[in-house]
């Protein structure tokens, strides 16, 4: 899949809305779908831009609380790690055989 595309837009948000270096290798940046099922986490690392892409098979993310001084979900690499590793799940079905 060619994400040129995506990502260029991503870092144009980034430029545009955060007034933020996108090339700021210190920065990670993550952007969550409105229904919380797409989650794009966005770093620049030795030149390159590298876009993760998550989407759970059941249920939703997490999320985060929202900083109103900066307007941004601002939170630690420990919390983003938890974040996208922490499934909400709407509904569980069991099956008994």
């Amino acid at each position: 899949m060619w994400i040129y595309g995506k990502a260029s837009r991503l870092c144009e948000s980034i430029r545009e809305e955060m007034s933020l270096d996108p090339s700021d290798a210190s920065n990670v940046y993550m952007f969550m779908s409105r229904n919380r099922k797409v989650v794009k986490i966005l770093h620049y690392e030795r030149g390159f831009y590298v876009l993760y892409e998550k989407r759970p098979v059941m249920g939703k993310f997490k999320k985060p609380v929202f900083d109103e001084v900066s307007k941004c979900y601002r939170i630690q690499w420990s919390d983003m790690a938890y974040l996208t590793e922490s499934i909400v799940v709407d509904r569980m079905y069991v099956v008994v055989p």
